[in-house]
């Protein structure tokens, strides 16, 4: 008896009570997701945007019609640049790069980053509490067509952000978002060599 009283508490303790689930329909810009972005100064224009996920550390970097993405691990980094038209694939263990034609820039912050503030203002929302690890923390799932955006806080702060698709699901710690950009990160860093093909 004292085995089962033990198990289900452990469990318990890991999966926690069934939490109220709450759709709120009639935001007036008073969702801790609004009110985060919004304290962070986020700008649509221009951000830094630094995540983590699975040992990984992205970097984010955009400015009116340019785009930085960096993908760092233990394995090495990858960089892209993307601007005026054309995308830099840089091979930063042998200071090489490629370049191809593009029609336009990726945006390697969709699904993370809200893409309009007056549309999130007043956006239906569903909020609840999910334990991840020991820690609960209250979540905001946002719908879109084909998924679904899931931010949580703790104390008011970002701490995850998780996309959503019928067929997959990816979970990624947020670090810091910046309207300070550093420009040179668009630029071919000195040294590299452009390969042809």
């Amino acid at each position: 008896m004292k085995k089962i009283i033990l198990i289900l508490c452990l469990c318990f303790l890991f999966t926690g009570c069934q939490d109220k689930v709450t759709k709120v329909t009639n935001p007036q810009g008073d969702s801790r997701t609004y009110q985060f972005f919004i304290n962070e100064d986020y700008s649509q224009t221009e951000y830094t945007l630094k995540l983590k996920s699975e040992n990984r550390n992205i970097t984010i970097i955009h400015s009116d019609n340019k785009e930085y993405y960096q993908v760092s691990d233990k394995n090495g980094t990858e960089t892209i640049i993307e601007k005026n038209g054309e995308k830099y694939s840089l091979n930063n263990a042998n200071k090489t790069y490629t370049v191809e034609k593009i029609t336009t820039n990726s945006n390697h912050a969709l699904g993370y980053l809200p893409a309009n503030m007056e549309q999130l203002k007043n956006q239906k929302y569903t909020t609840g509490k999910e334990r991840i690890g020991l820690t609960k923390y209250v979540y905001e799932e946002y719908e879109y067509t084909g998924g679904s955006t899931i931010y949580y806080f703790k104390n008011d702060k970002l701490k995850y952000i998780k996309n959503k698709t019928p067929l997959t699901e990816n979970m990624t710690e947020f670090v810091s978002i910046s309207t300070k950009i550093n420009n040179k990160k668009f630029d071919i860093p000195n040294g590299y060599q452009q390969l042809s093909y």
